[in-house]
This record gives structure tokens, sequence and C-alpha cells, in this order.
């Protein structure tokens, strides 16, 4: 055995460990990035807000989940988006644009916290519509719930209760004294438009002259 090379590589090693040869290990880096909420881990559909831009530029929204595909128009720094689906690669969000649904990068966009409502962890504030008849259903702050359509006069009135189906956790139930709805996170179209939404709605009421019974898609609102 070469009993100086093994001195030697002893020597050295120690050395480089102590900084005896006068060189320095390097600083770490122990700054901590803050875990901003993804699609991927979040229970969509949610609110996202675009993010890790500069004020002066803009995130793309496209046609299809990739940057291939046609640029449809810009969003603004902080603007919010409402995301119900993730591409299969997790690497773009299906977001509703207007008239319809369109793409956006993951890597641009972060989780925007909303009040729940404590029962069921649905978004307190929800806007709820159908078409043929036309009506709308807003739930605001996860208080009040105000009904138009059908020719009734606009009905607000207090939400009594709320559930979440105790053998199906992506069934809910809200109620006020004229309006029971089951709401579920499926995809839900609204009949006129090509626009996917990520909550459906059945909505029974009692506050028309006859019992009845209304099916639509809803969509959260900050």
């Amino acid at each position: 055995m070469n009993y100086k090379c093994v001195v030697g590589a002893l020597i050295f090693s120690i050395s480089t460990a102590t900084g005896c040869f006068g060189q320095s290990e390097p600083t770490p880096d122990l700054t901590i990035e803050p875990i901003l909420a993804k699609p991927a881990m979040v229970a969509l559909p949610a609110l996202f807000s675009v993010s890790g831009i500069s004020s002066d530029d803009v995130l793309n929204v496209r046609s299809g989940p990739g940057a291939k595909f046609r640029d449809l128009g810009d969003l603004k720094l902080g603007a919010k988006i409402e995301v119900t689906q993730i591409a299969p690669n997790g690497q773009w969000a299906r977001v509703i644009w207007g008239e319809r649904n369109a793409w956006v990068s993951n890597r641009f966009i972060t989780h925007v916290p909303t009040q729940q409502l404590l029962n069921t962890k649905l978004p307190a504030n929800l806007q709820c519509f159908g078409t043929e008849p036309f009506w709308n259903l807003k739930l605001e702050q996860g208080r009040d719930v105000t009904f138009e359509g059908l020719g009734l006069q606009p009905v607000s009135e207090p939400m009594v209760w709320e559930r979440v189906s105790a053998n199906h956790t992506l069934r809910f139930s809200i109620a006020s004294p004229s309006w029971r709805s089951l709401i579920q996170k499926k995809i839900c179209h609204d009949g006129m438009s090509d626009t996917e939404y990520g909550l459906q709605i059945d909505l029974m009421g009692t506050s028309a002259s006859d019992a009845v019974v209304l099916s639509g898609c809803c969509r959260l609102v900050e």
C-alpha cells in the first residue's frame, strides 16, 4: 500500500473541509420562498389571480392547454379568474373567459383564498343561473340568498342552513325559507353558450304560485 498517497489524501480531505488551503465554502442560500397554492393543490373550482409577472407584462390566454394554441387575449397582474380544471400534464389551467373557456399557464396564477360556508366548504359567494326560463340566484357572504326570474319580484332571504351530503363529499345543499338547492362539483353547461362551469345546481322553489324545479350552473364571485 502506498502510505504516502493515503496520508496525502487524508490531509487533502481534512484541509478542504476546514478551509486550510485558504478556500472558503460558499454561504448557503437560506431564503425560503413562500409556497403558493397552484390549481393541483386546491379543490376546484376556485378563484386565482395572475402572479409572477412584472406590472408592465401580461399573461396570455390560450384556446388550448399549450403555448402553440391561439392567443385569445391577455390578463394583467392581479387579475382574478375562476379555474375549473387542470390539464392532464398539470401545467395548464382551464378558466372561464367571457362566454367561453380558455387556458392559462399554471406558473403564473396563485390561489385566492375566499370565504367558505362552514358546513360545506363551498364558497360563500356564488352566482347561479339557468336558461329557458331565465333565472338567477345569488348567495352573498354565506348569509343572503336573492332570487330573480320567472316573472316574480326579486326575493332576498337569509340562508337558513347549509349541508354537505353524508355520503358524497362533492354534493352540497343550501336553503332559504323559499328555496332549497342541491349543488354538485361537476362540469355544467348553461345551455346558451359553449362555456363549461365547475358547479351544477338543482333548485326547488316554493315562492311561485306552483312548486318549481330549476336546473343551472354556478360560478364563483369575489
